[in-house]
């Protein structure tokens, strides 16, 4: 799995972030008694809220118009 800048997402911080957004109302985490553990995540009401914001950020993403935005300049003289 990667996350942004397309560098790798460790467990330990995928589980953070997880645990972050679900603290947050982000999301609901149901756990099941089995073995191996099995956890399933949802969006909860207040992450759904945030659908229509997520979509539009994508869309202008999909523009490549952040890309001048991120430009890093390489020389800085």
């Amino acid at each position: 799995m990667k996350g942004c800048l397309g560098k790798p997402i460790t467990p330990r911080i995928l589980s953070r972030e997880l645990k972050d957004m679900t603290e947050l109302g982000l999301l609901h985490r149901k756990e099941y008694p089995v073995v191996p553990k099995r956890v399933e995540y949802s969006l909860a009401p207040r992450g759904k809220a945030l659908l229509p914001i997520l979509t539009e950020i994508v869309r202008w993403g999909a523009t490549g118009a952040h890309e001048d935005i991120l430009e890093v300049p390489q020389n800085r003289h």
